[in-house]
């Protein structure tokens, strides 16, 4: 959220039009000086550590609960790492630019959180399933609305982009 809301502040009220992630430093250099520049990046490559990690310990837990029994966690981390960097690679050594498949990335990303998302809410929601550890009516009341929420932004996502 950071650096949208930043990109949203720096670049578009003031008219810029940044292609590339380089273009995004080499602005923010001249216009806040060089420890804008360096965070912006810092930023990034956390952003992409974080993103990574996580997909990583999720792949992992997904591929054992598929699995149905334990396995030797670096051969699932090397797996969950191939099926994430393999077709990241291809495409880029295809020629996509990698700011574009980052975009696309996260349009499939922000459309693909309703998923989990819904079915979590319900079966949180279940003292039956969840015990004492259910839940309360608010919390779900609230969960509700913030799924609901992204769900429809992703509708006008569609809608307005169609």
């Amino acid at each position: 959220m950071a650096i949208l809301i930043m990109a949203a502040g720096v670049f578009f009220t003031r008219g810029l039009t940044v292609a590339t992630v380089n273009d995004a430093y080499r602005t923010l250099t001249p216009l806040f000086g060089v420890a804008a520049g360096v965070i912006f990046a810092i930023t990034l490559l956390c952003s992409g550590w974080s993103s990574s990690i996580v997909g990583v310990l999720a792949g992992q837990s997904i591929l054992e609960g598929l699995l149905g029994s334990k396995t030797n966690p670096w051969f699932r981390r090397i797996i969950i790492r191939v099926i994430n960097v393999v077709p990241t690679s291809v495409a880029i050594m295809l020629g996509v630019d990698p700011l574009t498949l980052l975009v696309y990335s996260q349009v499939v990303l922000s459309l693909l959180i309703p998923l989990p998302l819904i079915p979590l809410i319900y079966y949180t929601s279940k003292r039956k399933l969840m015990g004492d550890f259910v839940n309360r009516h608010s919390v779900t009341v609230v969960a509700i609305a913030v799924a609901a929420t992204i769900v429809v932004l992703n509708a006008v996502l569609l809608v307005t982009s169609l």
